[in-house]
């Protein structure tokens, strides 16, 4: 089976107000940072190992090293970590391996040990320039445009990319573009562009109160990013997602079209043989070295075919009837095929005569109330 590989690191120096993510400050942790590093990564190496025997996995095409911050670990440890994959199973030369790095990390030195590794991808978690906006959603690595600079001009060896956030209460449409301005005339090859999300359960979200004028303020900064962007040759190949051609991600891509991928570390979700789990672990016991626990969760058929419409619906390209046949040996139920007309003649959706049968994909309008626009074309399965 071919696959592909995140590998989880929940650790930060100092977690951000508006992450929900599953991570931890390494003040949490032991004192001894070195042994602390070597405990984490002998635990990776052991449950890569085991996993790739339990599922057969012979090959891995894609790796992403997410977190948290990967680069909490010296490049030295993921160069191990790397090399210890590559013994374990084939991972092609040409294979996608991706790393998100903080702005505290851009440092000549860092970057070039992390190219060193077999890094080919790095992404810049810039998410604002401006340091107001990061006081105002309570980001622990301060971006400036140096820092930026420094990412771009550092090596060649790499991919550059870039995550942003944007609809930040105080953040004007135009500050807005200056922002977009000074991203896009470094070129990168890839940017994610998220619209702030308040959760409820974080410290941003409790103090932060969401109004009307909150979402009227994202939907307009959604339609400049769209003008902006396709001004400046990127594809929004994903809600989110927009890319140089060619420079789409591979390993996300995985998520959004129902391709297996094993995930790796505390909190790690992966997706094998048509069934989700993910890694329960408590982190102290990962640590040291306690058999490692993993939640499935069972989904009916139907359930399947929500999951595999709302996935795809996420993609410019959207799918089509005979992909879905393709892969659940029926077709799409009536009910589905009546809201997507539906979503069709509301404008938010289109539907495209391909050949060997029809596509379905999100308009420009459609896009920006997707979460909307999915939930009614699957509420029937649901």
């Amino acid at each position: 089976m071919k696959t592909g590989l995140y590998i989880h690191f929940p650790f930060c120096r100092a977690k951000c107000d508006y992450c929900g993510f599953h991570s931890f400050p390494i003040k949490d942790f032991e004192s001894d940072f070195s042994d602390f590093r070597d405990k984490y990564i002998f635990a990776l190496m052991s449950e890569i190992q085991n996993q790739i025997q339990q599922y057969n996995i012979d090959c891995i095409d894609t790796i992403y090293l997410g977190g948290g911050t990967p680069t909490i670990f010296v490049g030295s440890k993921l160069k191990e970590l790397l090399k210890a994959i590559k013994t374990m199973t084939h991972v092609p030369n040409d294979a996608e391996i991706s790393i998100e790095v903080v702005p505290n990390d851009v440092l000549g030195d860092t970057l070039d040990t992390l190219v060193q590794a077999g890094i080919n991808r790095m992404i810049l978690g810039v998410q604002t320039l401006n340091n107001q906006l990061h006081e105002t959603i309570g980001r622990s690595s301060i971006t400036c445009s140096e820092k930026c600079l420094d990412f771009f001009c550092s090596h060649e060896g790499f991919e550059h990319c870039v995550d942003i956030i944007y609809g930040i209460p105080g953040q004007s449409i135009e500050k807005f573009m200056l922002e977009l301005d000074s991203i896009l005339e470094e070129k990168p090859d890839h940017i994610s562009a998220y619209m702030l999300s308040v959760e409820p359960n974080t410290p941003l979200g409790k103090r932060l109160p969401v109004t009307p004028a909150f979402y009227e303020l994202q939907a307009e900064m959604f339609e400049v990013a769209e003008d902006v962007f396709a001004e400046h040759n990127y594809i929004h190949y994903e809600i989110s997602n927009y890319a140089l051609k060619g420079k789409e991600s591979r390993h996300n891509m995985k998520y959004w079209t129902f391709q297996p991928y094993l995930g790796i570390g505390p909190g790690a979700h992966s997706f094998i043989n048509n069934e989700r789990f993910h890694n329960v672990t408590p982190i102290k016991d990962y640590l040291n070295g306690a058999k490692v626990l993993y939640e499935f969760d069972k989904k009916s058929p139907t359930s399947l075919h929500t999951e595999f419409i709302m996935t795809s619906l996420r993609l410019q390209e959207g799918f089509t009837d005979k992909a879905f046949k393709d892969i659940f040996g029926v077709k799409i139920p009536n009910e589905v095929v009546a809201a997507l007309r539906n979503q069709n003649n509301l404008g938010n959706l289109i539907i495209e005569k391909v050949k060997g049968g029809w596509r379905f994909y999100l308009s420009r309008k459609g896009f920006l109330i997707a979460d909307r626009v999915i939930f009614e074309v699957t509420e029937s399965l649901l």
